[in-house]
């Protein structure tokens, strides 16, 4: 290939990337209202930053159904686990700083941590954990409604056995998150939230932003989360799933505070011309550090993608020859996605008080399209068919499960005889009770009947 064609294609690669092309305030808000009311959504926020600046910053719709309080640009949401690049971006500063080290074993930092195999436990580092190839499935419920503190979760995933050997696999997974995160606190001497405040909310600007539950419980300006009910189609009101030091998903804020967490994203680390986080640990948050298989259901959810790789608290593909960060944030009530175009200086974060919904998702992607100038997509339509393809083969599978069941039959035993305590080294105790013609179990916060199948 020649210098004269070679030169003609950089110039063409260095004109897509800079001829982003900005769009009008009522273009965007057109398009948010849309999406809010094709997901039926009470609302949404959402910030875009562009060569540094913020050129987009706006809620639409109500914090809460049948009252008049708007969601602005101030009010407060869970971001759940787009926490995951924050905790991420906390290590590098902590790497800065010569106190832990991405390779570093994790039990080096947090001397109760243990895997059921003693080698994966000896072996597997603060990088395995944050780019989810620990071998450890996602296990949830020992975190999920749960009264365990962080520790004991630790203590307690050691006794699960493993899905798969270090570094084999992708898998995702929240308590590595905690287990990095309780290494943070540890290392730093002193709880994680403040570590979030002092080395990257005060610094930003970010001033509403919290990792404590209560400061998102107080917020006078919050977003209620809503769900919607399969049998009558209506939104209801759900109770937010509230934890502190988890590092996976305890963080909250507005799309005010999210700005400039963009903005610093998209500048290298560097924050009004301070470097708060030395380049090389920065940049590493940004590196694919392992392969996310591309089953059928990733495929959906990045389409018009051919590889996905996981970073450091990221997700990291190419979009028609544009590098792509992003992570999505799920928690009962709220939806938050975030999506950077590091090249093209792009940065999204989308935010709504509905979940499930696929609203944060279509909004982003939207944006980048206009934003590229690349063909456009009706996104909407397509997650709409793609929650609609989801539900079905959920219904699928539960009619086949439905079918197997043999009916008419009743247990072989009386149902005394199945009451009791009954133990796991990591699920703790479950107490069966048996009340007249019916069984019950309680376990964790859980209290729930059992009925013969």
């Amino acid at each position: 290939m020649n210098r004269a064609l070679i030169s003609s294609l950089f110039v063409l690669v260095v004109s897509c990337v800079a001829n982003a092309q900005p769009q009008s305030e009522r273009q965007l808000d057109m398009l948010i209202k849309d999406a809010i009311k094709t997901f039926d959504a009470p609302g949404a926020a959402v910030v875009i930053v562009h060569e540094d600046k913020v050129v987009y910053l706006k809620g639409h719709g109500v914090r809460e159904l049948g009252k008049d309080e708007p969601i602005t640009e101030g009010t407060i949401f869970q971001i759940a686990s787009c926490t995951k690049a924050f905790l991420a971006m906390l290590l590098a500063m902590l790497c800065g700083d010569g106190v832990v080290d991405w390779d570093d074993p994790v039990h080096n930092h947090v001397p109760y941590f243990r895997l059921a195999d003693p080698l994966a436990g000896e072996n597997v580092t603060i990088r395995d954990m944050l780019c989810h190839r620990t071998g450890l499935s996602r296990h949830d419920l020992l975190w999920f409604k749960s009264t365990l503190t962080p520790e004991e979760v630790i203590r307690r995933v050691g006794h699960v056995k493993s899905t798969t050997s270090v570094r084999s696999n992708w898998e995702y997974a929240n308590i590595p998150f905690l287990t990095v995160g309780t290494a943070a606190s540890l290392v730093a001497r002193e709880p994680l939230a403040d570590g979030f405040k002092k080395r990257i909310f005060d610094p930003l600007g970010m001033k509403t932003a919290s990792a404590r539950a209560d400061d998102f419980l107080k917020a006078t300006n919050r977003a209620i989360g809503y769900r919607g009910n399969e049998k009558t189609g209506k939104l209801e009101p759900i109770a937010p799933l509230i934890y502190d030091s988890r590092g996976a998903g305890d963080i909250s804020a507005s799309v005010r505070d999210l700005g400039p967490w963009l903005r610093f994203q998209l500048g290298d680390g560097m924050w009004n011309g301070k470097r708060l986080v030395p380049a090389k640990h920065f940049r590493e948050t940004h590196t694919p550090q392992t392969l996310v298989k591309m089953t059928d259901v990733t495929k959906d959810a990045y389409p018009d993608v051919r590889q996905v790789s996981y970073g450091l608290g990221w997700f990291v593909y190419e979009y028609k020859g544009h590098q792509i960060l992003s992570h999505g944030g799920s928690l009962p009530g709220y939806r938050a996605q975030t999506m950077i175009v590091p090249q093209a200086k792009l940065g999204i974060v989308a935010l709504t008080n509905r979940n499930p919904s696929f609203l944060t998702e279509a909004v982003c992607k939207t944006v980048v399209d206009r934003f590229l100038n690349l063909p456009a997509k009706d996104w909407n339509d397509y997650f709409v068919k793609l929650d609609k393809k989801q539900k079905a083969e959920k219904d699928k599978k539960e009619a086949g499960i439905q079918a197997k069941r043999k009916r008419d039959t009743k247990p072989s035993r009386d149902l005394k005889a199945f009451a009791g305590v009954y133990e796991h080294p990591a699920y703790g105790k479950a107490t069966i009770r048996a009340e007249k013609e019916s069984l019950s179990i309680q376990w964790s916060t859980f209290q729930l009947p059992l009925m013969h199948w």
